[in-house]
């Protein structure tokens, strides 16, 4: 167990350095150089990981990947959130009391590695509303409500390879797809899988003796329809499973009904809420002047989601957005105006709105934005399939209008599960997000992402761009800086900016505050920090780190802080195209950390505006 883990602490180590010393690598893990060059010379354990050690006199060792597959695979289990999901879940799971020298030999790790990642997970839970409680001589243990310890569970379980994928699953979903049929209750696949998998683990909790507490204030007289369901699941489960549901269980079951529904008719919702929206529109008008308040289909749109969502916010119900990134990357006016309905609702109703939940509302409001553009005519009619729900099924719809020349109504959205009873005769072919195994007569579209294939074309918006270049002010580009926090990165450049252009410091209380808000973290280890309300002229920073740092959730390298005003203008539109199509490409960000100096990025620049 021991050399493993020195193993796996030495590929990570090899892996961030072309070649490393004996001596530096004896430093870095506290351990002696004899001791280094035995694990070194030791080919099998390093043959394990799909790695073969190559040693150069003079610069030391480095590695050479052989077996992608076993890398990969153990990449992934050795990796530190993957440890981290492996003792959460495994502290939720015996209930009781556990030494940390047990949880270190089940996950075939050191204590001492075990005690490290404890630290951060004390920090996660707390998220969770749970705390680690520790007793002398028994060891330590997960304290906190039932419903917590579910939520924390499902999280972690769903980011890590969960061992309740099973026979369960077959029969937990025949049940709830027989039962959504009777009652024509309408729920995205996306849903369907999630709820399917609390389900299942509510199962395994029900049978260990862990049952939710009576604490959920639902009125089941007020969702008769959702308490219906819930009673025809359970009775079903009980059956199936043989095993008792206290009455609780079926509020638990009701609640992620409510937070998983996709609700048709508006009039099922509060006035309350319609006027939350209305003053939503309002805000979004006076501080960005983009007017929604006639666009009455966002309206019903935004009205619709957010009913289900104000029950996953009240209840602490996740629900993962896999389009996060690529929203924030590629549709940040939209998110922006999402951050403002985020505000709002966090203001009001002091309840946390999360990125994912934000990102879902980013999708209504860059759809908006979309249909004010202008339609082409009618060449053919298609079928969307789309797992993630309305918002972004809407989105596709659009994409599609918009590069095919097609009219609203000549596309047809659906989920995989009532892919069986369209009519192949009305459509020509198939849009799908997922792989789609039912034997069709019509050409099949599988999308990489949701978004990737028919998102915006960039060429074209290029190709109209003009040729007036804008100019980086060589004093705000910084290579092969060396920060330890976003904190310090985030002052050092606003710091050099509000010196240049002699501005107050509310620039960098904006840009902090945003950053607070929701990470700017947009994938391909690029960080977009940017003040949340600005109006004076545009200016670009960019800072590359001499080695990664973890931002939020991901290591960054790439720093582009980029302030356009609020009023978008045909300048700032372009600068933010162009900068778009620098974070968004790998080869173009490896060309810039493989020439770090202000003309190669100056000229990477130029060719996108």
């Amino acid at each position: 167990m021991e050399l493993n883990e020195r193993v796996i602490e030495c590929i990570k180590l090899l892996k961030e350095n072309e070649y490393i010393t004996a001596k530096k690598l004896s430093q870095l893990l506290n351990t002696s150089v004899r001791t280094i060059h035995g694990i070194m010379q030791d080919e099998k354990a390093f043959n394990d990981f799909g790695i073969k050690i190559i040693s150069k006199i003079g610069k030391g060792y480095t590695i050479c990947i052989t077996d992608q597959e076993k890398y990969q695979k153990i990449h992934s289990q050795y990796n530190s959130e993957n440890r981290i999901a492996q003792i959460i879940l495994l502290l939720i799971e015996v209930s009781d009391y556990i030494k940390t020298e047990d949880l270190a030999d089940k996950i075939y790790v050191s204590r001492a590695t075990v005690d490290r990642l404890l630290v951060k997970i004390k920090d996660i839970i707390k998220d969770y509303d749970l705390k680690i409680v520790a007793r002398q001589k028994y060891g330590i243990k997960i304290e906190g409500s039932e419903m917590s310890k579910r939520l924390c569970y499902s999280h972690f379980s769903l980011s890590n390879d969960s061992s309740l994928y099973n026979q369960q699953l077959l029969a937990v979903h025949e049940i709830l797809l027989n039962t959504f049929e009777h009652y024509s209750y309408n729920i995205s696949d996306a849903s369907f899988n999630n709820l399917t998998f609390h389900i299942m683990i509510a199962l395994e909790r029900i049978k260990h003796n862990n049952y939710i507490e009576d604490d959920l204030e639902i009125d089941t007289n007020q969702y008769v329809k959702e308490y219906c369901i819930a009673k025809d699941i359970i009775s079903k489960l009980e059956d199936k499973f043989s095993i008792h549901f206290p009455d609780v269980e079926m509020k638990y079951i009701m609640i992620h009904l409510l937070g998983k529904q996709i609700i048709n008719d508006e009039n099922v919702v509060s006035n309350e809420l319609i006027q939350d929206v209305d003053n939503i529109f309002e805000i979004i008008y006076s501080s960005m002047n983009i007017d929604f308040r006639d666009d009455m289909e966002l309206r019903t749109m935004l009205i619709l989601h957010m009913q289900p969502m104000m029950t996953r916010l009240k209840y602490r119900l996740k629900q993962q957005n896999p389009l996060l990134e690529n929203i924030k990357r590629e549709m940040s006016q939209g998110y922006e105006i999402a951050l403002i309905a985020k505000k709002y609702i966090e203001d009001k109703m002091h309840i946390y709105v999360n990125d994912d939940e934000v990102g879902y509302m980013a999708l209504y409001f860059s759809l908006a934005i979309e249909r004010k553009k202008k339609s082409l005519p009618v060449k053919k009619k298609v079928l969307v399939v789309c797992t993630t729900g309305r918002g972004t099924s809407k989105i596709l719809q659009f994409k599609l209008m918009k590069r095919y020349h097609l009219k609203e109504e000549d596309i047809k959205l659906t989920s995989l599960l009532s892919l069986n009873n369209i009519d192949e005769s009305l459509y020509s072919c198939i849009y799908s997000t997922v792989p789609i195994n039912v034997k069709l007569n019509i050409p099949v579209v599988v999308l990489d992402s949701a978004l990737g294939d028919i998102d915006f074309d960039y060429q074209s918006k290029i190709n109209s761009i003009n040729n007036n270049h804008f100019k980086l002010n060589e004093n705000l580009v910084f290579f092969q800086q060396d920060f330890k926090s976003k904190e310090e990165i985030l002052s050092f450049m606003c710091d050099k900016i509000i010196k240049i252009y002699n501005l107050d410091n509310t620039f960098k209380e904006q840009v902090f505050y945003r950053e607070e808000m929701s990470s700017t973290e947009v994938g391909n280890r690029v960080v977009l920090p940017h003040p949340f309300h600005y109006d004076g002229e545009i200016i670009i920073s960019i800072l590359i780190l001499k080695k990664p740092i973890c931002w939020k959730n991901t290591m960054v390298k790439f720093v582009f802080l980029v302030a356009l005003p609020s009023q978008e203008t045909t300048r700032s539109k372009e600068i933010n195209n162009a900068i778009s199509m620098i974070i968004c490409d790998p080869n173009i960000l490896n060309d810039i950390e493989n020439n770090q100096n202000y003309e190669y990025i100056q000229k990477c620049l130029e060719d996108q505006i």
